[in-house]
Order: C-alpha cells, then sequence, then structure tokens
C-alpha cells in the first residue's frame, strides 16, 4: 500500500483515519509479540476504576490500536485509534487519532489531535507514555498524560 502521507491542518485532506495504512517497522521483534495484546489505557484527568482498554492486533500484516477510558460521572475520556507504524524495544509510533475530553478544560469540549505520535518506556516504568503530551485545545502548559500498561489485561 502507498505511505500516509503527513497530517496537515488542510480543512479538504483525508482524516488520518481514512488513509491507507502502513506495514510496519518491526525493529525488535518480542517488543511486537509484547504489544499484541490487550492493555490498560488511562488518561490522568479520567479517575474511573478499572483503567480502561486498549486492544493492538495484527490485521492481515497491519498493526492496530483501538481503545478508550471514560468516567461517566464526569464524561471525562480518552480514545485512541490507529495504526503502529514502527516498534522498537522501548517505543512504538502510531498514526491515528487521539481524542480526549476533560470536564475542567478547554471548557469542557472535546480535543481532538490527528497525526504521527510516539508511545515511550523511559526508566523502569511499566508503561508507555504518549510522548506529545500537550494539550493545546486547554492552553498553554497543559500535558495529558495518555499511558499503556505493558502487563496484558484479561
Amino acid at each position: 500500500p502507498p505511505a500516509l502521507s503527513t497530517a496537515h491542518a488542510d480543512p479538504d485532506a483525508t482524516p488520518v483515519l481514512d488513509e491507507v495504512p502502513v506495514v510496519p517497522t518491526i525493529k525488535d521483534k518480542a517488543a511486537r509479540k509484547k504489544l499484541v495484546a490487550k492493555h490498560g489505557l488511562s488518561l490522568q484527568w479520567v479517575e474511573a476504576k478499572p483503567k480502561g482498554a486498549i486492544n493492538i492486533w495484527d490485521d492481515g500484516g497491519y498493526l492496530r490500536i483501538e481503545g478508550e477510558q471514560r468516567e461517566p460521572a464526569t464524561g471525562n475520556f480518552v480514545t485512541v485509534n490507529g495504526w503502529i507504524t514502527r516498534v522498537e524495544a522501548k517505543q512504538f509510533k502510531m498514526r491515528g487519532r487521539i481524542v480526549t475530553r476533560t470536564h475542567h478544560l478547554a471548557d469542557g469540549k472535546e480535543c481532538a489531535r490527528e497525526g504521527d505520535f510516539t508511545f515511550l518506556i523511559k526508566g523502569g516504568r511499566k508503561f508507555w507514555r504518549l510522548q506529545e503530551m500537550a494539550n493545546d485545545c486547554a492552553g498553554g502548559g497543559v500535558v495529558d498524560y495518555v499511558d499503556i500498561t505493558i502487563a496484558p489485561v484479561k
């Protein structure tokens, strides 16, 4: 399939989830094996217990990623949807869409981001954390910690 185009602010551009996915670059086979599973998903603003869930699966050679965490009492949530484009020992890259909603930020409006994202394990942490943390919808200085647990969940 053709490579994904770079996301831009063009209102006539194809939404990233409608683009043709790319076959992921696998730099670490053990990391890929660890990644393909159901994991916990969390955003620090969402206090729902248990955590949300995110599934990563092989879809005909493409690696799909999709999940959410929701807190019914406040309406706060995070959703992640897309394709994994690269897998390394302590990080993976995805192309897709991340939407957050927090009742006390950005007047409670949804904040949608599309494009390329990196999730990274730092030090001895037991999760991959989104590296593009800035929540531009909420004004300066606000960050979203979107975490995916390493250990699979049932």
